[in-house]
């Protein structure tokens, strides 16, 4: 028995009160690995117009730092992460997620292995360049040849996990995005990648819920539904274990709701309420554009700035007390482009 024919009944019955077209995809083979890079290229070519200067050496620069000998911290994988408890040791969670330069990610996953350094590498599967897109028949017309890319990051000792959107392909597609979600997961399964970690693609402020609120249990948001511009959604219906997922790595906890004054996203969500989230990590550093971070967590406050510049982390990480959890959130676009050689896949 196929065992997605249940999942779909039950969604069709309790995700959404309309019902949802279906999600249907086909594997466009007739682009080749050079077509793919030069797409990828063009569109991280504004990236770098915008001042996304990091480069190769710059982040070969940055893990070196991080990987000397006798530093009081340690990269950890998702499920190390997640269950760390060493009061002596900091546990870094080094996350990828590839919203658009799948090709520049071989270079990075290279640089992790040279120097010891564990990463994870969470795979967009909505409407992007180096993966695929919705057609007009809402049909997903997906690249065949990134799974090249995908499985070298994985024999390169990259961890691979889902960037999940289902709310972001039912808000603008009216296509069942948990069962494109689940099939990607099971897609990768028989590829021989275990794919049992995610991530939310886009946040609350977006959406009006995390991505990941549509799993029982971890509907961080508080809210049993929500509105998108083609459905309205129920949450925290999805038994995550039932389709293999293990670990959901925003490591979110519980939320608080404070009311704001209702406003349209620019993804034409109807946004009513802004979440305020509690962690099960102590800090998070997301590189943004330049060779800037973007500092969250409850220990944000230690640093009295929520932005601040520099590849070398020694120092904001010494200002930690010993133990704790960080999380190190560097998206593949902020490199400015591709970053190296991906020829001979």
């Amino acid at each position: 028995m196929n065992p997605l024919n249940g999942l779909k009944t039950f969604c069709r019955r309790h995700f959404t009160d309309e019902p949802l077209l279906p999600f249907r995809q086909i594997a466009n083979t007739a682009m080749t690995h050079d077509e793919l890079e030069s797409r990828v290229a063009n569109y991280m070519a504004t990236w770098t117009n915008q001042g996304a200067v990091w480069t190769a050496s710059d982040y070969l620069n940055f893990l070196g730092r991080l990987s000397r000998s006798g530093s009081p911290w340690e990269f950890a994988s998702a499920s190390e992460f997640a269950a760390h408890s060493n009061p002596d040791v900091t546990a870094l969670f080094l996350r990828h997620d590839i919203d658009d330069d799948l090709c520049g990610c071989i270079l990075l996953a290279q640089h992790e292995r040279e120097v010891g350094a564990k990463a994870s590498y969470f795979v967009l599967h909505s409407d992007v360049d180096y993966y695929g897109c919705f057609d007009e028949s809402k049909i997903f017309q997906r690249i065949a040849v990134a799974d090249d890319y995908i499985w070298r990051i994985h024999e390169l000792g990259g961890n691979i996990g889902l960037h999940i959107d289902p709310l972001g392909i039912i808000g603008k597609h009216g296509v069942d995005g948990i069962m494109a979600m689940v099939s990607e997961l099971m897609r990768f399964r028989a590829l021989g990648l275990p794919c049992n970690s995610v991530c939310s693609h886009n946040s609350a402020s977006a959406y009006n819920a995390m991505n990941h609120d549509v799993f029982a249990g971890y509907n961080v948001s508080g809210q049993t539904e929500v509105e998108t511009p083609t459905r309205r959604v129920r949450l925290g219906v999805v038994d995550a274990a039932s389709v293999g997922v293990d670990l959901l790595c925003d490591f979110y906890r519980t939320v608080a709701i404070k009311p704001v004054q209702p406003t349209r996203s620019s993804y034409g969500y109807l946004i009513d309420c802004r979440p305020t989230f509690d962690f099960e990590y102590d800090l998070s550093l997301s590189a943004v554009v330049g060779k800037s971070w973007e500092v969250g967590g409850p220990m944000a406050q230690l640093f009295g700035t929520t932005i601040f510049d520099g590849l070398d982390l020694s120092d904001v990480l010494l200002r930690l007390p010993r133990g704790s959890k960080v999380v190190l959130n560097i998206h593949p676009m902020y490199f400015g482009g591709r970053m190296g050689p991906t020829k001979g896949l």
